[in-house]
């Protein structure tokens, strides 16, 4: 158990992710779903947390599947403040990189260095122009775009892989956004974490709540992220103080009256680390895309 527990740490939880996250807005362009640098995120893609160095090999696959056309645009790198983060690629540092994705194409990125110290990080895809989709109405170009990442690390000890995990992620939209759940699995083998990031350009307040398998409400609290901030740790530090909750098993409703979220669901078993789908919460959305009852 110390041994996991260690690996979950605040700068070591490294989990891998494989997403594909839109905030999608009213449209226009308004700035109504701005980042903190002022980016306006509809239609663009979200990486909620990316771990380089620390031992581990880092690639991001961009895929383009059935559009008919390319998609190119530019990766934005920050770090858990919110700050832009220098990010090696082609053996560069860089806070951003400009790329195309060709139709039904994909394009490889291999970022930072095993030996280096780790770091974690978010990234956003900003589509360039964001072009409506001529044999679609209702999408853009960006909306075509698909994200995996893939993290590897090796055992120096014995000279092998010890391991590579790949996990398909959700999309963020206007009004469905507000209310996602995640199941949840403390013990001996099992060390269950979160990981969120606030992409809007206000103060972000979140309830995360922990939910018994008979539906009864086990544990709940309140986080608050500044614009552009990104956290990641064991729930059991999210839920200090606790009784049990190392050896809770159940869900986890992560809820907002704001938009601006995007959380990801993480588990570490027997130092096997994966990433767990989030679903959306159905009473926070309804289906045209508007929000529904908001907190319940």
């Amino acid at each position: 158990m110390k041994r996991l527990t260690m690996i979950f740490t605040m700068a070591m939880m490294v989990l891998t992710v494989t997403v594909g996250t839109f905030a999608h807005g009213d449209g226009m362009g308004t700035g109504t779903h701005m980042n903190q640098d002022g980016m306006e995120m509809e239609h663009n893609m979200v990486l909620p947390h990316i771990v380089l160095g620390g031992g581990y090999e880092t690639e991001l696959v961009f895929m383009n599947p059935g559009s008919g056309q390319e998609v190119s645009g530019t990766l934005y790198f920050y770090g858990q403040d919110g700050s832009p983060l220098n990010v090696m690629y082609n053996e560069a540092f860089q806070t951003s990189i400009d790329f195309t994705v060709p139709q039904s194409g994909y394009m490889s990125l291999k970022l930072g260095n095993p030996e280096d110290e780790e770091q974690i990080a978010w990234a956003v895809f900003i589509n360039s122009g964001d072009q409506p989709d001529a044999e679609d109405s209702d999408m853009y170009m960006g909306d075509h775009l698909f994200a995996s990442i893939f993290y590897k690390r090796f055992d120096t000890s014995v000279d092998r892989m010890a391991t590579q995990v790949g996990v398909m992620g959700m999309r963020f939209m206007s009004g469905m956004g507000m209310g996602y759940g995640m199941m949840v699995r403390n013990d001996d083998h099992n060390i269950t974490g979160f990981a969120i990031v606030n992409i809007s350009d206000a103060e972000l307040t979140t309830t995360l709540t922990l939910k018994n398998p008979d539906g009864t409400t086990f544990a709940e609290k309140n986080l608050t992220l500044p614009a552009g901030n990104q956290m990641v740790d064991i729930l059991s530090n999210f839920f200090t103080g606790t009784a049990d909750i190392s050896t809770f098993e159940g869900t986890m409703e992560i809820r907002s009256e704001q938009e601006g979220m995007v959380p990801l669901g993480l588990i570490n078993t027997d130092g096997i680390q994966t990433a767990i789908p989030m679903v959306m919460i159905p009473d926070s959305y309804d289906h045209s895309g508007n929000m529904g009852g908001g907190m319940m």
